[in-house]
Formats: C-alpha cells, structure tokens, sequence
C-alpha cells in the first residue's frame, strides 16, 4: 500500500497519505465479501460518468484524481430530491 501511495505521490497532483484510519476504511471496502460488492457495484456505476466528470475536471485545470470524490461522498448514486 505504502509503495502505490509513494507511486501517486510521484504522479499526481493530491497527496495519498497512508496511516491507520485510510487502512481501516480501505479494508472495510476490500476485506469483507460485501465491501467488495459494494465497490463493484460503485465503479460499474462510476463508468457511467467519469468520462464527462473528467472532462470538467480537465477543463477547470483541476486533477483527475477527484475522480474518487463522488466513490465516498454518494458512491455514485444518483438521489432525486423530486425538483
């Protein structure tokens, strides 16, 4: 984990810090049968728009690594507030 946190630290342009809380989230997605549900379910729904977020992103000069945002804030679901 470290060394793929050290290889987007290189690359990109938000700082990936690992420590014991990010491991604690990470193996909540990953570790349990239904974190990993969870998460296929998220990037299959992410396909849908990070093409048009990156799109955005790339046009307000911002990085493409805020991508991940909507994975945590909303999982990429889609809420109507009936407006």
């Amino acid at each position: 984990m470290r060394a793929r946190a050290a290889r987007a630290n290189a690359t990109g342009k938000i700082p990936v810090i690992v420590n014991k809380d990010v491991l604690a989230v990470l193996n909540r997605g990953v570790g349990t049968p239904r974190g990993r549900l969870w998460l296929r379910s998220v990037f299959k729904r992410m396909k849908l728009y990070d093409t048009m977020i990156a799109g955005k992103l790339s046009k307000a000069s911002l990085p493409e690594q805020l991508l991940a945002i909507p994975i945590v804030e909303s999982g990429y679901q889609i809420y109507d507030n009936g407006t």
